[in-house]
């Protein structure tokens, strides 16, 4: 079971990677994602909220993908106020502050992954394009990508297949943890 979840990881991640993304060109508190280290997640789940709250005020030893499915969320990372709307995601920086001011709607939806990559020895960056489905040669892999901080997908088929491939991969991680041992 773990493969097929690393393997929908991988998926999801070149996906958002491939995205070009209109909204933030340059931030700090980028994460930079190499190739051939796949990312390790910790804890992810679909939550619903029914009533408003403040996002809480934390620094994470991991990283956070946030994606709204419905509703409102507000996150200030470091300073920088960002407003999580309806296929919106927002990649959080391990190490790095971020909170809330400001309430959620009322039956705010969200998927949120809790994951550690490798952030020292990073190889080169290579923006990459496409849906994932590109082969890839063995040195395509000795290359970082820079995951993107928020962007938000208008595309109806983008926002299905993506909460598609959260979905399964959020079963597939609880699934996993019901193996009898």
């Amino acid at each position: 079971m773990e493969c097929f979840i690393v393997t929908k990881t991988y998926k999801i991640v070149i996906f958002m990677a491939g995205k070009e993304n209109t909204e933030e060109k340059s931030m700090n508190n980028d994460i930079f994602w190499n190739q051939d280290k796949m990312p390790l997640l910790n804890s992810t789940d679909f939550w619903h909220s029914a009533k408003p709250f403040i996002h809480q005020d934390r620094i994470m030893s991991m990283h956070v993908f946030d994606y709204i499915v419905r509703g409102r969320m507000q996150i200030i990372e470091d300073g920088k106020e960002y407003v999580l709307t309806p296929g919106s995601f927002l990649f959080l920086k391990s190490g790095v502050r971020h909170w809330g001011t400001e309430f959620c709607e009322p039956d705010t939806e969200w998927y949120y992954f809790h994951f550690y990559l490798t952030q020292e020895d990073l190889y080169p960056v290579k923006n990459i394009h496409g849906d994932g489905g590109e082969v890839m040669s063995q040195e395509d892999y000795r290359y970082s990508v820079r995951l993107p901080k928020m962007m938000t997908l208008y595309d109806a088929e983008d926002i299905s297949s993506m909460e598609r491939m959260l979905r399964e991969l959020v079963k597939d991680y609880h699934d996993a943890g019901k193996r009898p041992s």
